[in-house]
């Protein structure tokens, strides 16, 4: 059986934090939590604990739940820092300056066992290898495409946050630490093509997958891929897909933009099993 988390809410609401720890529970964490600055400084419980995991809310207790970042490393270095912060405009900043001090877990709440999970995921990652795991943002105006494109990337050791709106996931590039982003290019409103030119104009280190559907014989699809690329995606993927494909997609433009970042490349692995029908294989070039 794995071991739990051992995790520290410094949560202002007793009502929430209820309600996280709970749900933190069921995701295999075991919480404390500290209702005020008071608490966390002078709970005698808090005094001989460790901590595998520390969530912060920005909105502590009356003061920035940002200034406690560093004095929580020092208490428990070995400890992963996230932070937590209600879906407001308000917040919106402050997430930017977490992640400029380089906390790499964030929580929006309310937040539901799927995220839980994601966080204990990452945290357990970190605490067997000391890396968490790469985080891939979908966008697909298809949310059915959306569920299959995360039930073939978590499985395989990816952190998944999908989006069925453009708008929703850049403002979660603005703060998260993501790796790689696959978008479907035909979607209302901002579609697939200014995702990529806004991505590698705003966060140029991010792998970027562009996928539609058709075939390999259709015209449109043909040139809607081919300008994808122009706009600096890193892979081409046609739809339907089957899971090797997304796979190997996605490697392919991590190790490209790796190698394009400066950093030493790995090998892309192609899945077992994998096989090239024609039709569904991965395109770096059309």
């Amino acid at each position: 059986m794995m071991q739990a988390i051992k995790c520290l809410l410094l949560e202002d609401s007793a009502t929430q934090a209820k309600i996280m720890s709970s749900i933190l529970g069921q995701a295999g964490c075991e919480c404390m939590i500290a209702l005020s600055v008071r608490e966390y400084k002078g709970k005698p419980e808090l005094f001989d604990a460790t901590f595998d995991l520390v969530l912060i809310d920005i909105n502590y207790g009356g003061i920035s739940g940002l200034e406690l970042i560093d004095d929580v490393r020092k208490r428990w270095p070995e400890a992963v820092v996230g932070v937590m912060t209600a879906d407001s405009t308000d917040n919106y900043s402050g997430l930017v300056q977490a992640r400029e001090r380089g906390v790499k877990l964030v929580l929006r709440k309310p937040f539901g066992l799927e995220e839980a999970r994601s966080i204990a995921d990452d945290v357990a990652s970190i605490r067997a290898g000391g890396a968490a795991k790469l985080h891939a943002v979908v966008i697909d105006d298809s949310r059915t495409c959306g569920k299959v494109a995360a039930g073939v990337l978590r499985p395989n050791g990816y952190r998944v946050t999908v989006f069925d709106n453009a708008q929703d996931a850049i403002e979660r590039l603005s703060y998260d630490q993501v790796n790689v982003v696959i978008t479907d290019l035909f979607m209302p409103g901002t579609d697939g093509h200014e995702v990529i030119k806004l991505v590698r104009d705003v966060w140029p280190h991010v792998a970027l997958v562009a996928m539609t559907g058709g075939t390999d014989g259709s015209d449109i699809a043909g040139r809607e891929l081919k300008t994808a690329r122009s706009h600096g995606a890193n892979a081409l993927l046609y739809k339907p897909y089957g899971a090797e494909e997304m796979l190997s997609a996605v490697r392919h433009a991590l190790e490209e933009q790796r190698e394009l970042n400066g950093e030493k490349p790995e090998p892309v692995v192609t899945p077992k099993g994998s096989q090239n029908n024609g039709r569904n294989r991965v395109y770096l070039d059309v």
